[in-house]
């Protein structure tokens, strides 16, 4: 994605069933949670798969960056959350 894409710095991560894409440094802000703690505190990943599509391997590459994440970072993995924790919607509702 380019730089001056305002979508790409909406979220740190986009994850397809090929690549893991990250747009933005962790410790930069993004807007992704739908409140402020989420936004400032958090690292948000957007999963991105059609409708025919792989969910299994993008949820597999899901679970790898997230596995990641928790062991560089030394996080707990309770410190995992969804878009659900943030503003009660489900997204994605596959999750």
């Amino acid at each position: 994605m380019k730089d001056n894409n305002v979508r790409s710095r909406l979220w740190h991560y986009t994850i397809d069933p090929r690549e893991i894409y990250h747009h933005l440094p962790d410790n930069e802000i993004a807007h992704h949670a739908g409140n402020e703690e989420g936004n400032t505190y958090g690292i948000g990943i957007e999963l991105c798969f059609n409708k025919d599509g792989n969910f299994d391997k993008i949820f597999d590459n899901s679970a790898k960056l997230v596995a990641y994440l928790l062991k560089f970072y030394n996080i707990d993995i309770t410190a995992i959350k969804t878009h659900h924790d943030f503003t009660g919607k489900d997204c994605p509702n596959n999750i």
